[in-house]
């Protein structure tokens, strides 16, 4: 028995580290689990806000321009239409995504630019 608990002790020892460390490792994935889509709530706020400060302003020309833009694609059938697209958005700082569209990274390689 007692050969037994000399085993036991260091292994007791181990799991307990291994799971302080589990439990370590889950805290910092919660640091860092951020979802940047906004919710329903503030897209409405959003669109409400944009409607009343563009609601009046903009002659047709601009606004086509703003829809020409921005829209995609359109799917229409007797039921619905399907609109999609993106808002292009610029920062002051230095990400911007001009670069939407780029090229599809390979796993293992390296390019040089």
């Amino acid at each position: 028995m007692e050969q037994l608990s000399e085993h036991v002790i260091p292994i007791r020892g181990k799991v307990t580290a291994l799971q302080s460390e589990v439990m370590k490792a889950r805290q910092e994935k919660l640091k860092y689990d951020y979802d940047p889509t906004p919710s329903g709530e503030e897209t409405n706020d959003f669109a409400k806000a944009t409607h009343e400060l563009l609601s009046g302003e903009l002659s047709f020309e601009q606004k086509r321009a703003i829809v020409l833009s921005t829209v995609e694609k359109i799917v229409g059938t007797q039921e619905k239409l399907q609109v999609s697209g993106y808002i292009p958005v610029t920062t002051n700082g230095w990400y911007t995504t001009k670069d939407r569209h780029r090229r599809i990274a390979e796993r293992g390689e390296v390019h040089a630019f």
